[in-house]
């Protein structure tokens, strides 16, 4: 019986502890949310790429439903730095700041900030949260 449960309790811990939420170069992800704060609320869609340890790039749509820019679509390239591998945190967190830039319908030209947190639930899906100027919660799939 003590070998079953230092078995289970091994297992356990292997799967509980070998998500990790940013792998670096190479890491794709397709990040789904929605932004119900402010006076811009949006539906979000991201996909970032890895290209080193600390950086990743991507691009992102967003559906404006509320504001100024009511019914409208903001399309924009994105840049992160990913700081928590340099922070001795576990590796189920990502916590990483980035910029973006783009444009708000085909008129008004947009720079955006954003800090954000990502915690991994399985190797292939997390949840995020995103602060900023387009921030958004949701899920995140690992590709």
């Amino acid at each position: 019986m003590r070998k079953f449960i230092l078995l289970l309790v091994m297992l356990v811990s292997v799967t509980a502890f070998s998500q990790t939420a940013y792998k670096g170069q190479g890491d794709q992800k397709i990040s789904a949310g929605v932004n119900p704060l402010g006076n811009r609320n949006s539906l979000k869609l991201t996909y970032d790429y890895g290209i080193s340890e600390p950086f990743s790039i991507g691009a992102g749509v967003s559906l404006i439903t509320g504001g100024k820019y009511s019914e409208d679509f903001y399309i924009y390239a994105r840049g992160d730095f990913h700081f928590a591998s340099y922070l001795e945190i576990p590796r189920q967190w990502d916590l990483y700041t980035g910029a973006e830039l783009g444009a708000i319908g085909s008129e008004t030209f947009n720079i955006g900030f954003h800090i954000a947190a990502r915690y991994a639930i399985t190797n292939s899906i997390a949840v995020y949260t995103e602060l900023g100027s387009n921030g958004a919660i949701g899920v995140s799939f690992s590709l």
